[in-house]
């Protein structure tokens, strides 16, 4: 019987076992998946705490620092057992094009890129190309600023407002591109419209155009004068379009722009704005720090400011309060704890350039902190911070300044207390300050020949309010003035003079045709003209003719005494007490006064200057000049010059010292002669001021920092 039970119950039992078998697998292959899953969850978890070491990750995006994010990678530290994130930042600097060595090394180690606008910088500078290339469209003649925009449409893209998640400096790298490719381009019409003006054209085979002929100064005997040779499309002068164009960022070592093709030297530019990149690791960063910052030093950062036009407002060092606004920017600086001073580039507004840039010529970085190059300044001499300056360097920047400058020039105290002690009523200016009037005398020519150029940084605490047609109206009268006055006979260089300015007039003269379109040239928030290469030619040859004499070694020591005599007659001119009262005649009767009449007052020469109306006043200037100034000037030097024996006896024939009177006469013509042309070749901003504090990082390379 229990053999027959046993085995009837195995058939059952096998059953069971086969039932419970699936039940078994499903719950196998449940627990496996979630076996799995918990794995790919944890490896996750990992992964993600992996790559959340990265910090800084995201801040290195497209969003933020744009096309340089191409240089950002996450490297792994097993040593750490984290991710580091690199990532590379611009260090811009202020340099000459042919400069081959960088804050960060040579050129061949770091590349250097020069920010010139063409192609090839924008692609080794990782800016769009479509925001430099559209970021000004116009179709007019009209050269002034930017039509209003239309109104918008519902197909049309959103208003344009701040991108706050975006690095400021990709916008300060963007301008510097657009200023450099928008003022080229204007270049080359100028020079078009100056072709089509002349009405003359040289076949092509030459190469040159007889417009642009620039006569180079004569240095020397034997030396000939050259011409440039056309400019081709889009290029400085002196350089090819191939040349423009062949700068191409070259990829070495993974992400990393190691080198830039360099373009060619650029013979009439020597100043522009470089950069080399520099790798850096998020783990440098200060915890303050939410972006990728450029690197760049206070002294730079003034000049590259000046260049986009760009005005000084505050420059506070000891609050670490700074701000700049102008032609459509806004910078502001601050102090950022663990960092240093770090400053925003903001666009806020329109922005042009053309007319407006800034004269691309190396010595220009000395104005934007109050100081000026002269004639008298040795050509290879380097002009350090804290040393003392001489003839061969004005300091404007201040009324101490202004004083020092005075008192290097021999000026007496009187006159140098004018400006060195503040005294109420004052006055230091006529129709333009008198610093103004030794900038203009002996500053050295900053205008590149073969460009129309012609904007400067003021160097002065004054504003310059002073027409281009005030100053070439003077000229014109100047010269008349010299003739009626018959200073031309037995004189060697006076005659020359007359000649440069009739080149002058005939130059001007032969454009008054084509007043309307000077005249939309002209732009009324700066008042810049543009002006034709022939007229620009014709102010750098009268410069030259009035250098000729005032640059001889021989004449040097008469042209400071001269020149120091005729800034003290200016001032005292300015701030003479009034004339006593004449209580027997009157001023504007010759009848005598009844008892009812008051005692009146003859008014003086300034008097009279500031009653005339706009264009009297610059005839009367003159007049004062003619007949007062340098008849003082002329009798204060002989003064000095002459033994006192002779003293009140002298005659023009008479030699003094070596000088003649008639040479003291002719060297105060000189001077005011290049005083005109220098004011009418180069321009300032009206806007455009300096304020304490920055003439202290002059040559400064204290690192500071753009958000």
């Amino acid at each position: 019987m229990s053999s027959n039970d046993t085995s009837a119950s195995s058939p059952g039992d096998d059953g069971n076992n086969d039932s419970a078998a699936p039940t078994e697998l499903i719950i196998a292959i449940t627990a496996l998946v979630i076996s799995v899953g918990a794995l790919v969850i944890s490896l996750l978890q990992a992964l993600q705490q992996y790559f959340s070491s990265a910090k800084g990750y995201t801040s290195c995006s497209k969003e933020v620092i744009g096309g340089w994010a191409d240089n950002t990678y996450r490297r792994l530290r097993w040593s750490e057992f984290r991710f580091e994130v690199h990532f590379t930042v611009p260090v811009i600097f202020v340099a000459r094009p042919e400069n081959k060595r960088g804050p960060l090394g040579e050129d061949g180690d770091v590349g250097i890129v020069v920010i010139d606008g063409t192609d090839g910088s924008l692609e080794a500078t990782h800016t769009s190309s479509e925001v430099v290339k559209g970021g000004k469209k116009r179709t007019s003649r009209h050269e002034g600023p930017p039509p209003p925009p239309p109104p918008p449409v519902a197909s049309a893209p959103g208003v344009h407002t701040a991108i706050n998640e975006e690095a400021t400096w990709l916008s300060l790298i963007t301008a510097i591109q657009r200023m450099e490719r928008e003022s080229c381009e204007w270049q080359q019409r100028q020079q078009g419209k100056d072709k089509s003006r002349n009405g003359r054209a040289e076949s092509e085979s030459s190469g040159y155009e007889p417009s642009q002929e620039v006569m180079e100064p004569n240095t020397g005997k034997g030396a000939s004068r050259r011409r440039r040779p056309l400019l081709p499309a889009f290029a400085w002068p002196g350089t090819s379009s191939t040349a423009t164009t062949s700068a191409a960022a070259k990829v070495i070592s993974g992400r990393h722009y190691q080198d830039v093709t360099r373009r060619e030297t650029i013979p009439g530019r020597s100043l522009a704005v470089c950069l080399q990149q520099k790798p850096k690791t998020w783990d440098n960063m200060p915890d303050s720090v939410t972006k990728p910052y450029a690197i760049t030093t206070f002294a730079h950062l003034v000049e590259m400011t000046a260049m986009l036009g760009i005005y000084w407002k505050e420059f506070n060092r000891d609050d670490d309060s700074y701000r700049a606004q102008g032609n459509g920017f806004s910078v502001e600086g601050f102090y950022v704890e663990g960092l240093g001073v770090a400053f925003t580039f903001q666009k806020t507004g329109p922005t042009w350039f053309e007319k407006n840039r800034v004269v691309p010529r190396y010595d220009v970085k000395e104005l934007c902190f109050g100081l000026a190059p002269t004639v008298f300044r040795p050509r290879d001499e380097v002009q350090y911070a804290d040393e003392p300056k001489g003839k061969g360097m004005l300091q404007l920047g201040s009324a101490a300044e202004i004083a020092d400058t005075l008192a290097v020039f021999g000026c007496n105290i009187t006159t140098v207390n004018h400006f060195r002690k503040s005294h109420a009523g004052t006055r230091r200016s006529h129709i333009f300050a008198v610093p103004f009037e030794i900038l203009g005398m002996v500053g050295k020519v900053l205008q590149v020949p073969g460009t129309v150029f012609r904007m400067l940084p003021n160097p002065t605490i004054y504003h310059w309010d002073t027409t281009e047609q005030s100053l070439k109206t003077m000229i014109t009268e100047f010269g008349s003035a010299v003739t009626e006055h018959s200073l031309a006979h037995n004189s060697t260089h006076i005659p020359l003079f007359l000649d440069a300015i009739r080149t002058i007039n005939s130059a001007f003269a032969s454009w008054d045709r084509d007043a309307t379109e000077t005249k939309q040239l002209g732009n009324s928030e700066s008042g810049a003209v543009a002006y034709t290469t022939v007229q620009l030619t014709s102010l750098h040859a009268a410069i030259t003719t009035c250098d000729a004499l005032l640059t001889d070694p021989a004449h040097e020591s008469l042209v400071l005494l001269v020149l120091g005599v005729h800034i003290q007659e200016i001032l005292d001119l300015l701030n003479e007490p009034p004339p006593p009262l004449d209580s027997s005649t009157s001023t504007y009767s010759h009848s005598p006064i009844t008892p009812t009449q008051k005692p009146t007052q003859s008014p003086s020469l300034i008097q009279q200057l500031d009653s005339a109306d706009a264009e009297s006043r610059l005839y009367l200037l003159i007049d004062i000049y003619m007949t007062t100034i340098r008849a003082r000037v002329v009798e204060a030097v002989s003064s000095q010059l002459a033994p006192d024996s002779v003293s009140g006896k002298r005659r023009s024939s008479i030699s003094i010292g070596g000088w003649s009177r008639a040479l003291v006469g002719e060297v105060w013509c000189a001077l005011v002669l290049r005083m005109l042309c220098w004011l009418l070749l180069h321009d300032f901003h009206r806007k455009d001021v300096q304020i304490g504090g920055k003439s202290e990082v002059f040559e400064s390379r204290m690192a500071v920092y753009v958000l």
